[in-house]
């Protein structure tokens, strides 16, 4: 334990950081002494401690973890293939809200530049309790062009049903008829409006990705009726 939280004061770089033990729900508890270094903890994040997603939030006097809201965590998003056409601080805002909570810490896009190499990176909170959107089609001048959506530092994520936590192969939804390597095939020839290792943006892929192409009910001529397919349901 105390090489733990040795490792942790060394991440997040603070001097005044106070461990005073487990709350009722087994999770730790630390006090910050100054609130520029909680807001940098919360700000700063993801936070890893050995392989696994240390999950931060939040506590007011008497809270006790069960009650606290761990499963909105704060993560960054990557959108590719955005044509530069479409990049303003206000739409890829918009995109970017239909993962969660768009933070303001980001700082404001510029008309048809990327935040960085080819992509639009923005930081939001998610909620972990539902499978991660995977991107949507944007209909630029009615050629639709799938608009990618990856997470940086997904430690365990199902590419089965989509929820961070849990390899694929231990998913309770996995129907218990089909033998694994069935259902690895099934997974192999998806394409990026699937759920697929793709979703990790470290992914490196060993052959080409697979894009999609757009369904006439997936048709759409309006930002609001593109956003509704955004989470794929």
């Amino acid at each position: 334990m105390e090489n733990d939280q040795a490792f942790i004061k060394h991440a997040w770089n603070l001097t005044y950081l106070i461990e005073v033990g487990h709350d009722d729900s087994n999770g730790w508890v630390f006090i910050f002494e100054q609130k520029e270094y909680l807001l940098k903890v919360l700000n700063g994040g993801s936070w890893f401690i050995r392989e696994s997603w240390m999950l931060v939030a939040v506590c007011q006097d008497g809270t006790i973890g069960e009650k606290i809201k761990l499963w909105f965590q704060k993560i960054w998003l990557q959108m590719h293939n955005i044509h530069k056409n479409y990049i303003s601080d206000h739409r890829c805002k918009l995109f970017a809200s239909t993962t969660g909570r768009v933070l303001e810490v980001n700082a404001d896009i510029e008309p048809g530049k990327p935040t960085r190499g080819c992509m639009v990176r923005l930081h939001v909170e998610s909620n972990l309790r539902k499978p991660l959107p995977r991107g949507f089609f944007l209909n630029n001048n009615n050629n639709p062009v799938w608009v990618r959506f990856t997470f940086e530092n997904l430690i365990e994520l199902c590419i089965y049903c989509g929820l961070v936590g849990h390899n694929w192969k231990k998913c309770q939804l996995l129907p218990k008829a089909t033998p694994l390597h069935e259902i690895l095939l099934e997974l192999e020839e998806r394409k990026l409006d699937e759920l697929g290792e793709w979703l990790r943006a470290e992914h490196k892929p060993k052959k080409p990705l697979i894009f999609p192409t757009q369904r006439k009910s997936q048709e759409t001529t309006t930002a609001c009726k593109q956003l509704q397919i955004v989470r794929g349901d």
